[in-house]
């Protein structure tokens, strides 16, 4: 007999009852079909691991002479039988008979189901035994990978049992695990599957907490040391090595903890405690004599007890000298961590211990102190220093990247002079929280000063995964906020730099991602740049830039347009907005999303207000004479400007030098300039409307104001911020803000301008709204005085009521995107939209 199962056992098994199959073989055995019930109990076992065959194995009888053979015997061995079918239904296993299909060549190219026990039917989604008989490869192959099925044919050639697990695509997509045991059954094979996906899913789990405690162990920002029961050290960290100066490899196994210790400071505290019969240091019961206590620090750390307490467990921090491997002597801070086993001996302990000589230093130095934020609890920039001093050495050993990534919030200042400072605080502090909440836990999270964070990502290994982190950094960070009952929308700009890549050590880091924040900002912020070397360059020609615009104003080099503001329906010229420009003689002209951001940084803005003021109100008179009649000019003042002492004689001189009526001046300011020292701001906006000077709320809807400061500060004009008139045509909820500023505004007698028109579906929504005033490019681009004067007539002519063609560039996407700005293969800088 063969070391298989042969067919007619498994007919005997799973198709027939027992009855004249049964008999005796030469050697006294008794037999099934041509078997013995040994040889059937011992393959069932293989293959079922035990499942049914107890019982058939105790069917191994002695030789019977067949006239002495009982129908009783056949009627045990069915319902063995039985037993075994009703075993393999329950079973949570799956069991397949599959029979060789073979071609003419007599080659196996497919298997024929025989038996399929129920889990194998709902594992293959059939049911009610029509598998038998149909393609192995025909069912398996919509589950298993290709080839699978094809390796079972080897063991029908070669008798080898064999055993895989293998991944199988499940119902839903999922991915299961199984294990396959195979052995051959006549001329095919027998499988049992057990199922292993919630095993995996435990190993799996288990292997992340492995390796998580791991990462814990290596990147944790203070010394960890563990030894076995002797006092013999079994592990060290990276932050250890560096502390005590011993590689770790030297140290484990060979070394005992109290080699770090300073001997002379055990043996002062021995003296100090002499009166007991041994001395209780931390959980080290050291004996008085310093000779064994030096000769055997193994014999003496068997003598480590828990404490008095044999409940204690735990050892609080304590103060205590190591000596490194150099022979320098290093104040650390100690704690331990007794480890037991179930009937209370120790096993080992964890020491934790980190540098103390800074703490030590700020306590003989208030002044050396500040290491965490006090509005935050975030580190400070001195600490954020040292970290990433010591990332830098782990990533050397490791060879791994270090990222410093410098942001800070834009425009925070706006939301300071317009809130109040405990509304920035608040802001600063719920973005400190949000950070923390997306970093690792060796990660750090410093801030610097103002709205500036730094974030420290140690231990990457590509920059992949370095700007997925940025990106994610920067979505938590501008997302709205929620203070004080005001919903603001924050937006944030990020530097990157990386070591080894862009940087050698601490300062260079964090200046060169200091200087790629920069760069992003200056590219509209909202986005994010790795740092490049031509942006020191452009750091150079920023310095250079910001020299020649304290310079602008003397060299004639800034000069004054004007846009167009049309009433509507009519499309008469009744206004203009000043606009400042700057042409360089080098740069050429230079952005005022550039230069006017630069000269409040510079402190020069307040200068440059006063000539505009001035230069705006000559130039107006001189369009007024050029067309004949009167038309009104919007000056914009920024919150610093208009809280200059000067403000209000440099309007009054500007009038009379000029002879503009003051009617015919109307003063722009932003909407949260009115939230700005209110009572202050209420003095100085009597004063100048006691002159005729009118007043008008720009970008109205983007800030914190409300229809109250309308009536409060009698308000002449709202302009609606180009964000909504561009969007109001195409997006409910920008129209729905339109129509409410618009209906709102009529109520209270205040008249209702749009800024950046720039389609005929725009000027036809803002029509139908009955919007009093308009401007943008659909009707002029900024002009020169005398341009201005020559388009006037032009624009009067066009027809707002034509609902042919547009005459403007195309509404810009409304659909925002961040930029990230990186350098280019040929060393330019490009920027890429990431989401």
């Amino acid at each position: 007999m063969g070391p298989h199962i042969s067919s007619a056992a498994w007919d005997l098994l799973t198709t027939r009852p027992w009855q004249s199959a049964a008999g005796y073989r030469a050697t006294g055995a008794f037999l099934l079909a041509g078997i013995s019930t040994q040889e059937l109990a011992r393959n069932l076992g293989m293959l079922l691991g035990g499942l049914g065959t107890g019982s058939l194995a105790m069917l191994g009888v002695q030789r019977k002479k067949a006239s002495t053979f009982r129908t009783a015997d056949v009627e045990r061995l069915n319902e063995e039988r039985r037993r075994f079918q009703a075993a393999a239904e329950a079973s949570r296993d799956a069991f397949y008979i599959l029979d060789s299909v073979r071609d003419s060549k007599g080659a196996i190219r497919d298997f024929s189901f025989r038996y399929v026990n129920a889990e194998g039917e709902r594992r293959l989604q059939v049911k009610d035994g029509s598998l038998t008989g149909a393609s192995c490869l025909e069912h398996f192959g919509r589950f298993f990978e290709q080839g699978q099925i094809e390796r079972y044919f080897e063991v029908v050639e070669t008798g080898a049992s064999l055993t895989v697990e293998l991944p199988v695509l499940s119902v839903g997509a999922k991915i299961k695990w199984l294990r396959h045991h195979v052995v051959q059954l006549g001329d095919g094979v027998a499988i049992s599957s057990t199922d292993l996906t919630e095993f995996k899913a435990v190993q799996d789990r288990f292997q992340s907490v492995s390796e998580f405690s791991e990462h814990i162990f290596e990147q944790a920002p203070f010394s960890i040391i563990a030894t076995d029961g002797a006092g013999m050290i079994t592990a060290m960290n990276i932050e250890a090595e560096q502390l005590t100066g011993y590689n770790s490899q030297e140290m484990i196994g060979t070394a005992s903890i109290l080699l770090l210790h300073d001997p002379q400071e055990l043996q002062q505290r021995a003296i100090q405690r002499s009166e007991q019969d041994g001395v209780m240091l931390q959980g080290i019961d050291l004996i008085s004599s310093p000779t064994e206590r030096m000769s055997s620090p193994s014999a003496l750390m068997s003598k480590v007890v828990v404490g008095k307490n044999p409940g204690s467990h735990t050892l609080p921090e304590q103060d205590w000298t190591f000596i490194r491997r150099d022979g320098t002597r290093m104040p650390v801070s100690l704690a331990l961590k007794i480890l037991t086993g179930p009937t209370g001996e120790r096993t080992g302990m964890i020491a934790i211990a980190h540098d103390s000589s800074k703490r030590k230093h700020v306590e003989t130095d208030p002044a050396a102190g500040g290491l965490y934020d006090d509005l935050t609890g975030l580190v400070s920039k001195s600490l954020l220093e040292d970290r990433i001093t010591q990332a830098i050495k782990r990533s050397k050993r490791a060879g791994t990247k270090v990222a410093v990534l410098t942001m800070d919030v834009d425009n925070f200042k706006r939301i300071n002079d317009a809130l109040g400072h405990p509304v920035g605080d608040e802001i600063l502090t719920t973005a400190a929280n949000r950070l923390i909440g997306k970093v690792r836990i060796s990660d750090t999270v410093a801030r610097i000063g103002g709205d500036e964070f730094i974030v420290l990502l140690p231990d990457h290994t590509d920059l992949t995964n370095i700007e997925f982190c940025a990106e994610q950094l920067l979505r938590t960070i501008s997302s709205p906020y929620m203070v004080s009952g005001h919903a603001i929308n924050v937006t944030s700009s990020i530097g990157i730099c990386v070591y080894p890549d862009l940087a050698s050590d601490t300062e260079s880091l964090l200046r060169r991602s200091e200087t790629a924040m920069f760069w992003a900002k200056e590219a509209g912020r909202h986005r994010m740049a790795m740092f490049a070397p031509k942006m020191l360059e452009d750091a150079y020609s920023r310095l250079s830039m910001e020299g020649a615009l304290r310079q602008a104003m003397d060299r004639g080099e800034l000069f004054m347009e004007y846009q167009p503001q049309v009433a509507l329906p009519s499309g008469k010229v009744i206004g203009m907005e000043a606009l400042l420009r700057w042409r360089h003689p080098k740069f050429g002209l230079v952005s005022p999303a550039h230069f006017i951001p630069m000269a409040e940084k510079i402190g020069i803005l307040p200068e440059f207000g006063m000539w505009l003021m001035r230069k705006s109100c000559q130039e107006a008179k001189w369009i007024q004479e050029k067309l004949g009649r009167r038309v009104s000019l919007s000056v914009n003042l920024s919150p610093h400007q208009f809280a200059q002492a000067k403000l209000l004689r440099t309007i009054e001189e500007s009038l009379d030098e000029s002879g503009l009526h003051p009617n015919d001046l109307e003063i722009e300011i932003i909407e949260n300039t009115l939230m700005i020292n209110s009572s202050a701001n209420m003095k100085t906006l009597q004063m100048i409307r006691d002159l005729g000077v009118g007043l008008s709320i720009d970008d109205f809807g983007t800030g914190f104001c409300n229809f109250n400061y309308l009536l409060q500060y009698q308000v002449d004009r709202l302009k609606i911020d180009q964000s909504f008139v561009r969007q109001a045509a195409s997006d409910v909820n920008a129209a729905s803000v339109v129509r409410t500023v618009i209906a709102m505004s009529h109520g209270l007698g205040v008249k209702v301008i749009a800024e950046g028109v720039e389609t005929r579906d725009q000027l036809k929504f803002l029509l139908r709204r009955r919007c009093d005033q308009a401007q943008g490019y659909f009707f002029a681009r900024p002009l020169s005085p005398e341009k201005f004067v020559e388009a006037v007539p032009g624009i009067e002519r066009m027809n707002l009521s034509d609902p042919s063609g547009e005459r403007a560039a195309v509404a810009i996407a409304a659909e925002e995107k961040i930029e990230f700005i990186r350098p280019t293969s040929d060393g330019s800088m490009r920027p890429l939209a990431i989401g």
